[in-house]
């Protein structure tokens, strides 16, 4: 089964790549660990990053993975958006972004285990956008924290940050015009530090800028 390939973008944006959505009969467990889409998926490494996709019956999942330092420090440390546009086009029609506030630092405990999670946020710790209106959001509350899910996780040995996303079909269903058929995963996340720019000018902001679509056929 083929799956997702990824782009890594530092302050720049390059051609799309595509690719096919990998079907699976059983569901992707969301624990913020990487190893169960080790085998039957394609998992793309590019850069500091490693992106993959596949669906079932009732949920598509995501997976970003950032390998390297610089990349780590700003998915864990200024959260990370997924874009999803169930028609197929680089345009944002539906956002996840997690966290955005108070982000909770994994539990470094002295016990040796190899992974730690993050706790698995609520509605007030990540961002929707575009996935209902805001009169259906007290109603649909507790029904989405059933069945939307995203989940980060360390790998204590590789060092590796795992991000996991697990969304209802039902979302992207709600949104798409032709029903679904192609389905456009943006990535985005932003470091804007602050630095010592030119001159050293007063204010000046460090922006680092990790920025990419990505088109896979559902089949």
């Amino acid at each position: 089964m083929k799956s997702a390939v990824i782009m890594l973008i530092l302050g720049t944006v390059a051609c799309t790549p595509t690719g096919r959505v990998s079907y699976t009969d059983d569901p992707m467990i969301m624990d913020g660990k990487a190893d169960d889409w080790a085998e039957g998926f394609d998992r793309t490494e590019f850069g500091e990053l490693v992106f993959a996709l596949a669906m079932d019956q009732y949920f598509a999942y995501v997976l970003v993975e950032g390998t390297g330092e610089k990349t780590r420090r700003m998915m864990f440390d200024s959260g990370l958006t997924l874009w999803l546009n169930p028609d197929g086009r680089k345009t944002k029609s539906i956002g996840i972004r997690y966290p955005v506030i108070d982000r909770v630092k994994p539990d470094l405990s002295p016990v040796h285990t190899r992974y730690f999670r993050v706790p698995k946020p609520g509605l007030d710790d990540f961002g929707l956008k575009g996935v209902i209106s805001n009169q259906m959001l007290v109603v649909q509350k507790s029904r989405l924290q059933l069945d939307l899910d995203v989940v980060v996780g360390l790998d204590s040995l590789s060092q590796h940050l795992v991000y996991e996303f697990k969304i209802p079909l039902k979302f992207l269903e709600m949104k798409s015009k032709k029903g679904l058929e192609r389905l456009a995963v943006g990535f985005e996340v932003e470091d804007r530090g602050h630095g010592i720019g030119p001159m050293l000018v007063p204010g000046y902001r460090r922006t680092d800028k990790i920025d990419f679509w990505h088109i896979a056929t559902i089949e």
